[in-house]
């Protein structure tokens, strides 16, 4: 099912009607079995090459399956929205669920093979990653 995933947002033509129906349609694979309510909303005016959108849809993947495995599974929210904002020093991608936050262990130091994925793809996107919560 990953192999499916991810030769599907490096193709070409997943991307023809833009990046927000692809986006849906992948959330709503990641949260199938679960009652999550999905929104997303990308600004129209936004121009994304081919390898901005799929670092943006792996980065959003990989913060969905973390959801889906550490707050929705275990009943700790409903909703999961992304927002794609044009500002003006360039683009705020906003992932946001109802769940409790991220827990870092006692030690504060280690960090989930998801969140390095995440941390991959915002540097190939120029930007940072930042929660509200302490990570």
């Amino acid at each position: 099912m990953m192999s499916d995933l991810h030769r599907r947002l490096y193709d070409r033509t997943a991307y023809e009607n833009g990046l927000a129906p692809l986006m849906t349609d992948v959330l709503h694979e990641v949260f199938r079995d679960l009652p999550v309510l999905v929104s997303v909303d990308i600004a129209s005016d936004i121009d994304l090459s081919l390898d901005q959108m799929t670092a943006i849809s792996l980065l959003v993947n990989e913060a969905a399956m973390n959801a889906a495995k550490h707050v929705f599974r275990k009943g700790a929210g409903t909703t999961f929205k992304v927002e794609l904002l044009k500002q003006t020093d360039g683009l705020r991608l906003l992932i946001h669920d109802d769940g409790p936050g991220i827990r870092r262990d006692s030690a504060g130091e280690r960090q989930s093979f998801g969140m390095s994925i995440m941390d991959t793809f915002e540097r190939q996107l120029g930007g940072s990653l930042r929660g509200r919560r302490p990570w």
